[in-house]
């Protein structure tokens, strides 16, 4: 992988998988814009990245960065046959969200970071999921890895 492509390479993997991909912080994303201009009968997944840099440099070359931060892939709708069935409520409960699009999304974002890593030969540290309900102004559900990604 070239240093500090990162973020492309994840906006490469979520356009051939249809997920809507969002980078940097918490504060630019702004989903009720972003919803109302997306199909989500196409992109019913949001992926969130958000990566540090720590390139190792010996004699001015970098032979090694690590990439660390955050990871979350996120649903507000569920889909089924291309027809919204159901959007994510506050008036749901924790189990309800979990048994509706949580569990899915772990093991789904446990399958972005293999691909990921395989696919660039990166190696992986430090995961730590958590669930993170009712983001955004969609109250969209999300799996938020914080995760480290060595080249």
């Amino acid at each position: 992988m070239a240093t500090f492509n990162l973020i492309n390479i994840i906006n490469s993997y979520c356009a051939e998988n249809n997920i809507l991909f969002i980078p940097g912080t918490a504060a630019y994303v702004n989903l009720s814009q972003i919803i109302d201009e997306t199909d989500f009968s196409v992109n019913n997944k949001i992926l969130i990245a958000d990566f540090t840099a720590q390139p190792n440099l010996v004699n001015g070359t970098v032979q090694e960065t690590r990439y660390s931060g955050l990871l979350a892939l996120g649903q507000a709708f569920d889909i089924e046959d291309g027809t919204v069935t159901y959007q994510s409520t506050l008036d749901e409960t924790y189990q309800q969200k979990f048994d509706r699009r949580l569990y899915q999304l772990s093991n789904e974002l446990v399958e972005i970071i293999g691909d990921i890593s395989c696919e660039n030969e990166l190696t992986t540290e430090n995961i730590t999921f958590k669930l993170d309900i009712n983001q955004f102004d969609v109250n969209a559900d999300f799996v938020a890895a914080t995760i480290t990604f060595i080249d």
